[in-house]
């Protein structure tokens, strides 16, 4: 009896280009495209696998994204309260101010907006 293969086409280990061959492995389950597919490349074991190492993933990445996320608001909060604190202020002033000058017109700016919402709410 001839063994029926994987329906899979592989490459060479070794990187010939455009040389592929079919799965030697046996097949072992036929899905509903019809093909027959060994363990190893049968295509909802693949999902599976493929789904496991993506939570794997996302479990470890996900956290580090979330909080470059949040730096990056938190940084374009920030510019955009100094472009407040600054309106109307000529760019001769605002080059003559140190950065403690700036930041302290921004955090009289920031109290200034506290106290309106404040009185608002």
């Amino acid at each position: 009896m001839a063994k029926l293969q994987c329906s899979k086409r592989v490459f060479h280990k070794d990187g010939a280009f455009g040389e592929d061959y079919p799965c030697e492995s046996s097949g072992v389950v036929i899905r509903s495209d019809g093909g027959l597919w060994c363990s190893q490349h049968d295509p909802e074991a693949v999902a599976k696998r493929r789904n496991a190492q993506q939570a794997k993933w996302d479990a470890k990445f996900n956290p580090l994204q979330m909080e470059k996320e949040a730096r990056a608001e938190e940084a374009a909060a920030r510019a955009a309260l100094c472009v407040a604190a600054c309106e109307g202020v000529t760019d001769e002033v605002l080059e003559s101010l140190t950065p403690g000058e700036l930041t302290a017109i921004v955090k009289r700016h920031l109290r200034r907006e506290l106290l309106e919402q404040a009185a608002d709410g």
